[in-house]
């Protein structure tokens, strides 16, 4: 049941900072004839958060993120013989999601600390080519507790990272196929971020805690930065299509290392951001090095040629997320 303790079965290999305690005070102000008032104060609420900052993507622990942010798969699907499983999150459009949450447990040596209802609002995923992808992510809960006995005991898990320069980029019409037409020697890097409005509810139940929380909308923002080459100009590349307003389909394909038994359509681990976009305004050329380079920023919505509003695909060797 959300909300109920449960004992941790994972450990996050990043690095995650520890709970923020967001505890709402109301400080309540009199006038009794007491100078400088009395300290009368009160909590309505109790909430906390909790920011993984930077550190190198795994297909192992990325999907965590997307499934308490987004209601994403739990539970990899089979790939035919292949020892891979495959988590397809497919970005919500008619019907709203029902969001994983998670127990989240913090600290140090001296004390930890938990945290239930656990659930992610905003993902980051960010690639520089000669660098690991970077993940990171902030996440909200209900109210911090003591954890007596210290941490749940739960060994290392194997994970695998994803060097931006082992990755794909493509660009295709948007009727087109994704993942069709590589842009070859031109892409230094990206940057896309996942905004999921997910509201926690306190309701009239009995608790200082909220009762659920729901996704009421999301936004999907991004960055490519371009050698100042063909597939950016102005004469045929993306600066075209932001006059034209032209949509693509967008896909960004990070690819690790091999599986044990290649399945029927994968045979790495891999994260695959596929997106319908649309260039923003153009800037000036930037630097790099003494090298001009172009730093193309875009928006990903739901588009009706392409019948969709992207998704993103984690392959992984995970029967589930345990």
């Amino acid at each position: 049941m959300s909300g109920t303790k449960v004992v941790a079965t994972a450990r996050y290999r990043g690095m995650g900072a520890s709970l923020d305690d967001q505890r709402k005070l109301e400080i309540i102000d009199e006038l009794v004839g007491i100078m400088g008032g009395v300290d009368r104060t009160i909590i309505t609420q109790n909430l906390s958060g909790l920011t993984f900052a930077p550190a190198p993507c795994t297909p192992e622990q990325i999907q965590y993120h997307f499934a308490a942010a987004m209601g994403g798969p739990t539970t990899g699907a089979a790939d035919g013989a292949g020892t891979d499983k495959v988590y397809t999150n497919t970005m919500p459009t008619t019907a709203n999601a029902t969001l994983a949450s998670y127990t989240l447990e913090t600290g140090d040596d001296k004390e930890a600390e938990y945290a239930t209802y656990g659930v992610c609002k905003q993902i980051v995923l960010e690639g520089k080519a000669g660098e690991s992808v970077k993940m990171s992510a902030t996440w909200l809960a209900r109210g911090v507790t003591f954890l007596s006995g210290g941490f749940t005991s739960v060994a290392l898990p194997a994970v695998s990272e994803l060097p931006t320069s082992n990755g794909k980029f493509y660009l295709d019409a948007i009727g087109g196929t994704i993942g069709t037409t590589q842009i070859t020697n031109q892409i230094l890097g990206f940057k896309i971020t996942y905004d999921f409005m997910v509201i926690p509810k306190p309701t009239m139940d009995g608790s200082l805690d909220w009762s659920f929380a729901v996704l009421t909308d999301y936004k999907v923002t991004g960055e490519v930065t371009f050698e100042n080459d063909t597939a950016v100009l102005r004469s045929a590349g993306a600066k075209a299509d932001f006059v034209s307003q032209t949509a693509k389909l967008m896909q960004i394909k990070l690819l690790g290392g091999s599986v044990t038994t290649p399945g029927t359509t994968y045979s790495q681990k891999q994260v695959l951001i596929n997106a319908p976009i649309k260039w923003l305004d153009p800037p000036p050329l930037s630097d790099l090095n003494g090298n001009d380079t172009v730093v193309m920023k875009f928006q990903s919505r739901y588009n009706s040629t392409a019948g969709n509003a992207g998704s993103v695909i984690v392959v992984n060797e995970l029967a589930s997320l345990t």
